[in-house]
């Protein structure tokens, strides 16, 4: 092909019509013989709903239809013709075709370009020169032919499904390979319906391109199955991402010439049998910006494939992405399976739509996350992380205390409820004058992290007396502890008054790093399971929709005279408290709030706590 037929554009539907949609229909090659390619298609457009004709010069009727000793002899021009003869006499036929005015014509014939010998390229190149000059279109040579089953065209000498009534959910398939895309069409014997079934040949004249592109504005069906292996311009393809300069210097390096080292890539068996090889490979195009992920298909499930996926395992660990593994055999549990989805680094799935269906998802996520932040930045204040950082060090426990917690929390804005650690009954009773009556007592100790169940929290204490009992049973609740506590005091904090009661937590996932969980608050996130979940950190909006999610968000909108919580207003703390949880990263393992106490615009941190990760 030239280079300016390499560079030409798609073709027009309308210039396709009569290739894909023909009116009239004639078999050049139909024989007494009823297994000949020419009579196998005209027994294929027994339900045409245009016009057959057969062309034999040797007969005049055949399977009692009439015959013509040629194309100039048919009574009207067809739209399409079909070649079934041999290679040698398809180029005078065509040229009666052009003469004739028909609009397409299709070569069964092999043993062109295909072969590689100059002479069959030079043939197929003339039949290419004769269908263009003609404006006529041409599939093939080498093609297995064509069906469009609305109008019961089956231009093919395959066997093929019988015409069945088109359904709207209707598939049209595409496909360079001739023998796959009929195979893929025997699912109209399971009740799958099936529009078009448009092969490509050797695509001299028609590729798949255009035929996508003719399927695409076709409203017969509902979405297009395309199967290709390479095509003569690819840049004309709905384009790929090719390998980056350092990609492909690494690539061209490794990969044997009869390869591929564009994307797709076909690295070669020779590649995948040598695993310092393969990891370069992958290595390569795992670091190249333009790639946030590799697909790869595992074929068969014996125990010489599961050797690769160590390969794609660290070559991803490495450059901190993914490798999708399809898989591909029957025997889903085979060598391979265990070891891609015990894998970190590898994500096994068993058929390719899914898996980008699966990609496609998680970039809409991204898109979606990318477009509710907006133009929004950090909320807190940028000396927070170091002062977080100092808090962590300081303290030796592996969990920081509440009122620890409350500092660190308080850092980033998040508001807190004010306490005093005292030491006595008689410090508690100042420490709880001074606050204010009603008044709440907890134990402090960074080995007990769930205070409640241990009796360590004394709520809505009134009086002095009150305070001086409570003060007394924490500690003797504390010395019946076996082995005993570190015990550092009582805080005194005023008591809250009531409001609507929500948590926020946050945790380090090895994966996924930094995530953060709101639900409603109190015994109810435990008891509901309410809960919604986001990578942190997160901007107001994807803070407020995690609030309005939740099952029982109608709570904050005010409840049996109960005011309406300011949303916006705890979705900012929630922002705040996953900017604290994206700062600290793998150096805290969980932290949460519980509960946040609303009622209106006030909204106060109650209870915190801040478990250090295994940096710390």
């Amino acid at each position: 092909m030239t280079g300016r037929d390499a560079q030409r554009g798609l073709y027009a539907p309308e210039e396709m019509t009569r290739l894909i949609a023909p009116r009239s229909v004639a078999v050049v090659g139909v024989s007494e013989r009823p297994n000949a390619f020419g009579s196998r298609t005209v027994a294929n457009m027994k339900s045409f709903d245009g016009q057959l004709y057969q062309i034999n010069a040797k007969h005049s009727e055949l399977a009692g239809r009439p015959c013509y000793p040629n194309i100039a002899a048919l009574p009207q021009t067809p739209d399409c013709v079909v070649i079934a003869t041999p290679r040698e006499s398809v180029e005078p036929i065509a040229r009666e075709c052009a003469a004739r005015g028909v609009g397409a014509i299709l070569v069964y014939a092999a043993g062109f370009a295909e072969t590689g010998k100059q002479e069959h390229v030079a043939l197929q190149q003339r039949l290419l020169a004769i269908a263009r000059e003609a404006n006529m279109r041409m599939v093939g040579p080498n093609t297995i032919g064509l069906v469009n089953y609305a109008i019961g065209a089956g231009l093919t000498f395959s066997a093929m499904p019988d015409r069945r009534p088109l359904q709207p959910h209707a598939i049209g398939i595409a496909s360079q390979s001739g023998s796959l895309g009929f195979s893929l069409a025997q699912a109209v014997e399971r009740g799958v319906s099936v529009s078009h079934v448009l092969t490509a040949g050797n695509s001299c004249d028609v590729d798949v391109a255009d035929q996508v592109a003719y399927l695409a504005q076709d409203r017969q069906y509902r979405a297009i199955a395309c199967l290709f292996e390479g095509m003569v311009d690819p840049s004309r393809m709905l384009p790929l991402p090719q390998p980056g300069p350092e990609a492909a210097a690494v690539l061209a390096r490794e990969v044997p010439e009869y390869g591929s080292t564009r994307n797709p890539c076909d690295v070669t068996a020779q590649v995948i049998g040598s695993s310092a090889v393969l990891g370069a490979c992958a290595g390569a195009l795992l670091a190249d910006p333009r790639y946030g992920v590799m697909v790869t298909s595992h074929a068969y499930a014996y125990e010489l494939a599961t050797s690769r996926l160590p390969v794609f395992s660290q070559a991803a660990a490495t450059s901190g992405k993914i490798v999708c593994n399809v898989w591909a055999p029957e025997w889903l549990g085979g060598p391979g399976a265990f070891e891609t989805e015990s894998d970190p680094h590898l994500a096994l799935f068993h058929s390719m739509d899914r898996c980008f269906a699966a990609i496609a998802a998680w970039n809409w996520r991204a898109m979606q996350r990318q477009a509710a932040r907006g133009a929004w930045c950090r909320i807190s204040d940028a000396g927070a992380k170091p002062a977080m950082e100092a808090l962590l060090a300081a303290s030796l426990t592996a969990s920081l205390t509440e009122r620890e917690a409350k500092q660190v929390m308080a850092l980033y804005g998040i508001p807190v409820v004010a306490d005093a650690l005292v030491q006595s009954a008689s410090a508690a009773c100042e420490a709880a004058a001074k606050v204010g009556f009603p008044v709440v007592l907890k134990g402090e100790s960074p080995d007990v992290l769930h205070k409640t169940e241990a009796g360590l929290v004394k709520l809505g204490l009134r009086t002095a007396p009150e305070v001086e009992r409570a003060f007394n049973d924490i500690e003797r609740a504390v010395a019946a502890m076996s082995p005993r506590p570190d015990f550092r005091g009582v805080v005194v904090q005023p008591m809250i008054p009531k409001g609507v009661e929500v948590m926020v937590g946050a945790r380090h996932d090895p994966q996924f790093g930094p995530l953060v969980v709101v639900g409603l608050g109190g015994v109810l996130v435990e008891v509901l399971r309410d809960t919604a979940l986001s990578l942190a950190p997160v901007g107001p909006s994807e803070a407020e929709a995690m609030l309005r999610g939740l099952k029982g968000s109608a709570l904050l909108n005010g409840f049996r005279s109960a005011p309406a919580v300011d949303v916006p207003r705890l979705a900012e703390i929630v922002c705040r408290f996953s900017e604290l949880a994206a700062d600290a990263g793998g150096d805290v393992s969980e932290m949460e709030i519980n509960p946040l106490i609303c009622a209106g615009d006030r909204i106060v941190a109650a209870d915190a706590l801040i478990v250090k990760g295994e940096a710390r």
